[in-house]
């Protein structure tokens, strides 16, 4: 049991080795140099036996003790990242309602459009999402094991063992609870039965549909954005102000127009840059226009700073 060499030079389960990295150099350089003794008429081992014993129960008491603050420490961080999960999968749920209220205020009801959104499991089974939103259940086996599977998918991974970074990103992918949901933006369209409902996706994009009802199922998700962001201010003069770069550019008038009145509709001001004369786009009833024309300088390449020119061109709006 004393150290052998082995093809690398290290024999892990030597004694020798095992009193070399817990600190006792002394017994580990009396076991290599003189394995044993003759005293006294007998054979014996060249150090306190006794006292190598006591050092390694000693040690293993420490190591037992550690180990089970080791494993309550990580009981207590699972327990922690439990409740969080609940928390936030609950959050994210119950904001699905708000957001929906908020989609149906965006459209007007002669156009007969009804857009909503949905979260969906992916990867996760459904009754992991069912047990962290319900606010009664003291056990939730499904989420536990969801989340312990994770950890020891997240544990045994060698590929990330040795690299902080590698290992933070697998962490995020496998514990993060957002992805454990798929968003998706869904549009009842004028001729379709009251419950049939298609997702806004390139498929979407890419149909037959009409100008108003792309605009409505591509605008109204991106401003429920800084919506939710803004009904959450403190501030009681939060802006409800958004802008566009070329905001008419390859529209044609009637899906300017429509842009237009939802984005009004919705409750934001809005600022838009267009090309010159391209105001006759959205000449929308019922939405307050200031046009202005920015012209550049006169003299420019001087090295100093001249302001551009910003004079009203046009003005329109509610006819009521």
């Amino acid at each position: 049991m004393i150290h052998k060499n082995n093809s690398d030079g290290i024999d892990r389960n030597a004694l020798d080795t095992l009193f070399e990295e817990r600190g006792y150099n002394d017994f580990a350089s009396a076991m290599r140099q003189q394995r044993s003794v003759n005293r006294n008429g007998l054979t014996v081992v060249a150090f306190d036996i006794n006292k190598a014993l006591l050092l390694m129960s000693t040690d293993e008491s420490h190591v037992k003790r550690a180990l089970q603050e080791l494993t309550t420490g990580n009981n207590v961080a699972q327990d922690t990242y439990m409740a969080a999960a609940v928390q936030r999968i609950t959050s994210q749920y119950r904001l699905i309602g708000d957001y929906n209220q908020m989609l149906m205020e965006g459209v007007s009801r002669e156009q007969s459009i009804k857009l909503k959104i949905t979260l969906t499991p992916v990867d996760v089974d459904a009754q992991v999402i069912t047990e962290a939103c319900d606010p009664q259940r003291q056990e939730r086996p499904t989420l536990l094991a969801e989340v312990q599977n994770r950890l020891e998918k997240l544990a045994n991974d060698l590929t990330v063992a040795d690299d902080d970074e590698l290992f933070m990103a697998a962490a995020q992918r496998l514990l993060d609870t957002r992805q454990w949901s798929a968003f998706k933006v869904m549009i009842k369209r004028r001729q379709s039965d009251e419950d049939h409902y298609e997702e806004v996706d390139d498929k979407f994009v890419q149909s037959g549909g009409s100008g108003a009802e792309k605009a409505q199922a591509m605008v109204l998700p991106l401003l429920l954005v800084p919506k939710m962001v803004l009904q959450r201010a403190k501030l009681p003069d939060a802006p409800y102000l958004v802008m566009f770069d070329e905001f008419a550019d390859k529209l044609d008038p009637e899906t300017a127009k429509s842009f237009a009145k939802t984005i009004a509709r919705f409750g934001f001001n809005f600022i838009a840059t267009m090309p010159s004369g391209a105001q006759n786009k959205i000449l929308a009833d019922g939405v307050d226009n200031i046009a202005y024309d920015v012209i550049a300088p006169a003299k420019q390449d001087d090295g100093r700073f001249h302001e551009n020119v910003v004079r009203p061109a046009l003005s329109w709006g509610d006819v009521q």
